[in-house]
C-alpha cells in the first residue's frame, strides 16, 4: 500500500476544528479504500494509536510565538524523513511552513487551503510571517486542494495556477435526534472564533434591535477562542439573552444546529466553512453573509445580508424569522463525504503515477 502522511489536523476523532474535522471525515474513508494512513496530532488529542484504521502518531506541543504547533512541526518533519511517505497531505496552509523541506525529501506533496486560512484573519507579526512563508511555498506544491472557488480565485492572483484544484466541504449524514436539548426556547445560532472577521459586535447589535419586537429570542454564539481587545467589544454588546458557549463538542454543536430558529453566519472576510454546511446538513434556516466565498454556494439571494450593515442584518434576521422554513437549503445540492474521497483519491493516484514516472527516468539516468 502507498503511504500517506497527514500532518496539520490536531487530532481526531471529535476535535473541535475546521482542518480536524475534515480529518476525521476524509482520511477513515480513504483507508477503507485501501491506503496507509498516518495521521500526526496532538499528543493531548491522542488516547489511541488507531482510529478507523488510520494510525495516530502522537507528537509533543510546546506553545511558542502564540502557537503550539511549532515544535509539533519540526517532530512531524522528522517522521517524515524516518517513514519516507510517498505523499505528504498538509491540511491546512499553516502546515505548509516546511513544504520546501518535505520536498527535499522526495515526497510528493498535497496542500489544502481551508475557508478561514487567509492572512487578514491572523494576528501578530509571528502569525502573519509564518502564513506569509507557507503562501509563498504553495508554488511548490504538487497539489493544492482550495475549499472554495474564492480561495482558488486568491491564489490566481498570487500567481499560483496550475496546481490548484477546487474541492469543497462536504455535507455530512443526518444524526439521530437524541430528544436532548442544549439551550431552552427558541434561540438562533452563530458558530465561530471570537474575531474581528467573524464580525459577532454588528451581529449582537443587530440582534438586540430584534429583541424589541421577539423578546422570547436568544442568541447562541458557540465559539472559539478569540484576541483579549475583540473579546472586551463583544461583551460589552451582551445582555441576558445573548448566550456565550465558547467552543463545544461536534455532537453538542449538531444538536444546537438541529433545534435552532435559524443559523446566521456573519463573517466578513470568509466563507464556505464547515459550519455553513452543517447547519445545511441539519436542515437549518439559514442566513449569511454577502460576500465572495459564500456567494460560491449560489444559493437564493434572500439567505444572504450586508455584513457591514446593522440594517440589513437586522433585515435579514426579521424575514428568516417570519418565515423559517422557506430559508432552508437542500443537501441534495452539495457533495457527500463519499465524493469528496473519491476526488482525493483521485489526486493521490495522479501525484503516485507521476512519481513512477520520475523514478523510472532517474533509473535511467
Amino acid at each position: 500500500m502507498k503511504l500517506i502522511f497527514i500532518v496539520g489536523a490536531g487530532g481526531i476523532p471529535d476535535i473541535a476544528g475546521d482542518i480536524e474535522k475534515y480529518a476525521e471525515q476524509l482520511f477513515p474513508r480513504i483507508a477503507a479504500r485501501g491506503w496507509d494512513v498516518i495521521l500526526a496530532a496532538l499528543n493531548r488529542h491522542v488516547s489511541t494509536n488507531e482510529y478507523r484504521n488510520i494510525q495516530l502518531l502522537g507528537l509533543p506541543g510546546l506553545r511558542i510565538f502564540g502557537t503550539e504547533k511549532a515544535l509539533y512541526h519540526v517532530c512531524a518533519l522528522y517522521h517524515a524523513r524516518r517513514l519516507r511517505p510517498d505523499i505528504v497531505h498538509l491540511a491546512g496552509l499553516g502546515a505548509a511552513f516546511f513544504l520546501w523541506a518535505y520536498k527535499l525529501l522526495g515526497c510528493k506533496i498535497v496542500v489544502r487551503c481551508g475557508a478561514v486560512e487567509n492572512l487578514s484573519v491572523q494576528s501578530g507579526w509571528f502569525a502573519k510571517a509564518g502564513y506569509r512563508w507557507a503562501e509563498y511555498q504553495l508554488r511548490w506544491a504538487d497539489m493544492i486542494i482550495a475549499v472554495t472557488p474564492e480561495l482558488a480565485r486568491r491564489l490566481r492572483r498570487k500567481g499560483i495556477v496550475a496546481n490548484v484544484q477546487i474541492i469543497g466541504n462536504a455535507i455530512d449524514p443526518p444524526a439521530a435526534d437524541d430528544g436532548k436539548r442544549e439551550i431552552s426556547g427558541d434561540y438562533i445560532l452563530a458558530v465561530g472564533p471570537i474575531t474581528k472577521q467573524e464580525n459577532h459586535h454588528l451581529l449582537m447589535i443587530a440582534f438586540r434591535q430584534f429583541q424589541t419586537d421577539h423578546p422570547q429570542i436568544k442568541l447562541v454564539i458557540a465559539s472559539g477562542r478569540g484576541g483579549l481587545e475583540y473579546r472586551r467589544k463583544i461583551n460589552a454588546c451582551r445582555d441576558d439573552k445573548i448566550v456565550m458557549l465558547g467552543r463545544i463538542s461536534r455532537p453538542r454543536l449538531i444538536q444546537l444546529y438541529r433545534h435552532a430558529r435559524l443559523y446566521i453566519d456573519g463573517s466578513a472576510d470568509e466563507g464556505g466553512c464547515n459550519a455553513l454546511l452543517e447547519a445545511i446538513s441539519q436542515n437549518t434556516p439559514l442566513l449569511l453573509s454577502d460576500i465572495p466565498g459564500n456567494r460560491d454556494l449560489r444559493l437564493d439571494p434572500k439567505h444572504h445580508f450586508n455584513p457591514h450593515d446593522v440594517a440589513s442584518i437586522l433585515a435579514a434576521m426579521k424575514r428568516a424569522h417570519a418565515h423559517p422554513h422557506s430559508f432552508r437549503v437542500d443537501p441534495g445540492a452539495f457533495p457527500d463525504w463519499d465524493e469528496i474521497t473519491m476526488r482525493t483519491i483521485k489526486i493521490y493516484e495522479q501525484l503516485i503515477a507521476e512519481k513512477l514516472v520520475e523514478s523510472r527516468q532517474s533509473e535511467c539516468e
